[in-house]
């Protein structure tokens, strides 16, 4: 994810993502937009707060954690809520050719577009000093392979 400048952000200007090989321009929204939009994103957003609490816990040296609960979490993320995921993304930006980027881009991709839409939504974030890796697959990953090895 690239840091927009201050002036970027004062101007409103969009962030570009890549998807599929293609730049593609996420635009900020205003005050109503973000807020409806928060709306439809709050229980994706809550159940991948669940996963990384689950994640977290797994990969803790002095918790004990129930497996199957792990990867029970983790398998209906990937499979069933990574789609609401990547829908937040079209949700947000309505201009982009879906047909186009689903048939080209890949999970990561969309990902890190979601990320940056995340970046536009609470920009506060930023301002309080958190960051949006806690969304990093490759984390997630790696805390699953951990939690197998306990």
């Amino acid at each position: 994810m690239t840091e927009r400048s201050n002036v970027a952000k004062m101007n409103r200007d969009p962030v570009i993502v890549s998807l599929g090989g293609t730049d593609y321009e996420i635009h900020p929204k205003n005050l109503l937009q973000a807020r409806a939009w928060k709306e439809k994103a709050l229980p994706i957003i809550n159940k991948m707060e669940a996963v990384m609490q689950v994640m977290t816990q797994a990969s803790s040296e002095t918790e004990t954690v129930d497996i199957a609960e792990v990867f029970g979490q983790f398998k209906s993320f990937l499979f069933a809520d990574m789609d609401a995921v990547i829908d937040l993304v079209f949700d947000w930006e309505e201009a982009l050719p879906k047909d186009e980027i689903l048939s080209s881009a890949d999970e990561m991709e969309m990902l890190e577009a979601f990320k940056e839409v995340l970046a536009l939504a609470f920009p506060f974030l930023k301002t309080l000093g958190l960051n949006l890796s806690l969304f990093s697959l490759k984390d997630a990953v790696q805390s699953m392979a951990g939690a197998m090895t306990k």
